[in-house]
């Protein structure tokens, strides 16, 4: 696992209270359970029934979820594409805005499955992102079956692993559990999805029916807390990450009972409301920080972090969203997450962009590369050189130590920010950061489109598909 982060946003004693009380929520107030037989199996696992019906979720269930937790989670795209969560930083897209941005005509439309599809794809070719999510939640596929689709588009346009939506009905838990198993050789990971238990501390059956089938399917998942300071936790920052430590404490003890070796990803989402609109705003500075506590709080579990980052409530492609993506990425990053999300969001992730999707792939390499561990032995202090250049004289610029720095990445080099200089700029026409990353965006779609999968995984990948949609109809006309 990663060095743990260089910025402290809780000391170690703060994060012991932190995670005390949070058991001491679970202990006293418990959690509500709808589904009689999850409620009785929680209770015989080391809790009890409250007066009030609520679940009392014990400290020793809570220990066995710790202990059976790892700290990485090793991901495999169909192109052989590795990653592994817990290991360095990764950044993933933002999933599941109803809007688009038109990138034609700049307006704000419905989503469709032709944009997430065109989204993937962009996403295949942005070096800062290491997981695509479904950016946005297509309008034109049948609502049934909307996150099983969407994990259908991912998978065939995605070159790296994939993280699916979150997942909410036991219907798109089924055939995106058959996905995985299909499409992973019953071998490796090819993705992971989201599961979201209801703040504050509510299960409905939905949610544990959904997370007992991926569970028992053993498919990786993030469990997903998202609680809001002021509406659905303490309007507080610490009371609410508190919250969020509880909930995904307790959803994951849930999880290993299903299945001990279902691989947790600590998903922390504590939100913050502007209460004067009443509405949340993801570009809060807030944001970033209980990001970067609960990536000390997963830490304290040993389970890999998944937390908001490059979160912002602007717009459009201009200076806000620009500084709050920034602001709330670098927090947690330096906070030691393992995962931050955000990428290709607008508006508190209620609009997506194929452009936003281009300027976020350069914050995003900004970000990994000012977080990054950094050497210290002496090639990395450039001492023989230093001694070189003292006797010989000259400068360092035609050194083997410097090139060979340069393709290393020592020094962050932009590629879609301008760095030739304000001659260079208005040489250029002073093209702006959303034209440039638009332009990059349609050279990017406009080039051949290269097939993910095999015939025969594209033939089991549709089999599934009329198995869901018959499924799906079925229901539909009950």
């Amino acid at each position: 696992m990663r060095r743990f982060g260089y910025l402290r946003q809780l000391s170690d004693e703060d994060v012991s209270r932190v995670h005390e009380k949070a058991i001491e929520m679970l202990e006293n107030f418990g959690i509500r359970v709808e589904d009689e037989g999850v409620r009785d199996v929680m209770a015989r696992s080391g809790g009890g029934i409250l007066p009030n019906g609520r679940v009392s979720v014990r400290r020793e269930a809570i220990e066995r979820a710790m202990n059976a937790s790892v700290p990485e989670i090793k991901l495999s795209s169909l192109s052989g594409a590795e990653v592994s969560v817990g290991e360095g930083l990764l950044v993933h897209s933002t999933g599941g805005a109803p809007w688009i941005i038109d990138s034609k005509s700049g307006a704000r439309r419905d989503a469709l499955a032709s944009d997430l599809a065109d989204a993937v794809r962009l996403m295949n070719a942005v070096d800062g992102l290491d997981l695509p999510c479904a950016l946005v939640y297509p309008s034109d596929v049948p609502v049934e079956i909307s996150q099983f689709l969407q994990s259908v588009i991912l998978f065939r346009n995605s070159e790296k692993p994939v993280y699916c939506p979150g997942v909410s009905t036991p219907l798109n838990a089924k055939y995106i559990a058959e996905i995985f198993k299909a499409l992973g050789d019953g071998e490796r990971n090819v993705g992971m999805v989201g599961v979201s238990p209801t703040s504050p501390l509510i299960w409905p059956k939905e949610i544990t029916d959904t997370a007992r089938i991926l569970s028992e399917a053993g498919v990786p998942i993030s469990v997903l807390a998202a609680p809001i300071a002021g509406m659905t936790a303490p309007f507080s920052v610490v009371g609410c990450v508190a919250v969020c430590h509880a909930e995904i404490l307790a959803f994951a003890a849930f999880c290993k009972l299903v299945n001990p070796k279902v691989p947790l990803v600590y998903g922390a989402r504590p939100f913050f409301a502007g209460m004067r609109v009443g509405q949340v705003l993801l570009g809060l500075p807030e944001t970033g920080a209980a990001s970067g506590m609960a990536a000390q709080m997963a830490a304290l579990c040993g389970m890999p972090s998944d937390v908001y980052g490059m979160a912002g409530t602007g717009c459009g492609f201009d200076e806000q969203t620009g500084y709050e993506k920034m602001m709330n990425g670098l927090l947690p990053a330096l906070s030691g997450a393992s995962m931050i999300t955000g990428l290709g969001g607008l508006g508190s992730a209620m609009c997506g962009s194929l452009e936003q999707i281009v300027i976020d792939g350069e914050i995003a390499r900004m970000i990994k590369n000012a977080a990054a561990e950094r050497e210290t032995g002496d090639d990395a202090l450039g001492m023989e050189e230093m001694g070189e250049v003292l006797e010989e004289g000259g400068s360092f610029m035609d050194r083997i130590h410097t090139v060979e720095r340069l393709r290393k990445g020592e020094v962050f080099e932009p590629r879609l920010g301008f760095a030739d200089g304000v001659t260079g700029w208005y040489g250029d026409g002073r093209t702006s950061l959303g034209e440039r990353a638009a332009c990059e965006a349609r050279k990017v779609l406009a080039a051949e489109r290269r097939p993910v999968m095999s015939d025969a995984q594209e033939n089991e990948l549709a089999a599934i598909t009329r198995s869901a949609e018959r499924e799906a109809s079925a229901t539909r006309h009950r």
